[in-house]
């Protein structure tokens, strides 16, 4: 594995790609009916669905943990946020990571263990987010969790196995071991992780200085989080989603392959702290409205270069790209350090820690 890829020059003067789709079977079987559309139709029919469906689910999830539906008003500011836009803008499929992180988490505040580990399981369709998690539930010692998880992981392989064959999964394999090299489409330069940072630290300095700040920057967000976390909570605890959007955060900065719009798992868990009021509004704020700043303040900046200079150069999609991965990136870590302190401070209710 590499911090650039093969591929060192973002840009072509080609810059259409085929996207090669790294995912199991079962999660692209829903994508046959799609292609039996033209593409505008079958994107538009995807963005709707999105939409309404992550509108319909959050107010659901909200009534099921807090007792009563989150407001439109609450759900089109979040709407607002970079990550879900982008999940619309690209097609993406991170919606279903949310639905997953929402009931995982109204799952474990009922109770219902088993069935929190099998929605977790949803999670295989991008499996470097659950770097830090299964660790830490293996530390918790949450065996229901991890059986149901177990469970779903097991049906998921097997019935995508029963809808390809060997072959198909070894192909499989090689894809997912080419994307960890680095290939045209995975974007490094536009990420929000370590990665991202010491592929631009690379390109200015040297290579191994950039390996050393993607390695040990990954290895101290990784251990401060399961360092912090590491005494056991009920997972029907307000203590145990604050810890769960800290070990979210830091995922989001410590996977090979984290994009902006994965970071649309942390939309469950701060919905529901910030209805119970242990959210710091501040905080809620700056993850939704700086990054959006930034990405206006850039495209306003592009239109300017395009009407003086006529085009714009490459540097300034990576200046661009960097700023907003950049942005994610200081915004986890925030996430992290807010959720840690908020566990270890003296005053909070010991009643949570068995």
């Amino acid at each position: 594995m590499t911090i650039g890829g093969p591929c060192e020059i973002p840009f072509t003067q080609d810059s259409r790609h085929y996207h090669p789709v790294p995912y199991l079977p079962l999660f692209i079987l829903p994508f046959k009916f799609f292609s039996l559309l033209n593409l505008s139709l079958s994107y538009v029919l995807w963005t709707l669905i999105n939409c309404i469906g992550f509108i319909l689910y959050l107010r659901f999830f909200t009534k099921k943990v807090i007792g009563f539906p989150v407001t439109f008003r609450l759900i089109f500011i979040v709407f607002l946020s970079l990550p879900f836009f982008l999940n619309l803008y690209y097609g993406q499929v991170n919606i279903w990571l949310a639905i997953c992180a929402g009931e995982f988490i109204r799952h474990s505040l009922s109770h219902n263990t088993y069935l929190a580990g099998l929605w977790l399981g949803g999670w295989i369709l991008k499996p470097q987010l659950l770097i830090l998690l299964l660790p830490f539930l293996i530390l918790q010692r949450s065996i229901k969790i991890l059986m149901g998880f177990s469970t779903s992981t097991i049906g998921i392989i097997f019935t995508s196995l029963y809808l390809t064959d060997i072959e198909g999964f070894l192909a499989l394999k090689d894809m997912l071991l080419e994307y960890s090299r680095g290939v045209p489409t995975n974007n490094i330069w536009a990420m929000m992780n370590w990665r991202m940072l010491g592929w631009h630290v690379a390109h200015i300095t040297s290579k191994n200085t950039g390996w050393v700040i993607a390695i040990i920057g990954s290895l101290i967000t990784a251990c401060i989080p399961l360092y912090f976390f590491r005494k056991r909570i009920k997972s029907d605890s307000t203590q145990m989603i604050i810890i769960l959007l800290g070990l979210f955060a830091a995922t989001n900065v410590v996977a090979w392959h984290a994009h902006i719009h994965m970071s649309i798992i942390l939309i469950p868990p701060l919905l529901y702290l910030n209805l119970k009021n242990r959210l710091n509004k501040n905080l809620l704020s700056a993850w939704i409205f700086i990054p959006v700043f930034i990405d206006f303040i850039c495209y306003v900046l592009a239109t300017f270069i395009i009407l003086i200079f006529g085009n714009l150069h490459a540097g300034v999609y990576l200046a661009t790209d960097f700023l907003l991965g950049f942005s994610q990136l200081i915004l986890n870590l925030a996430i992290l350090g807010w959720s840690i302190f908020q566990f270890t401070r003296p005053k909070e209710k010991l009643s949570d820690i068995i």
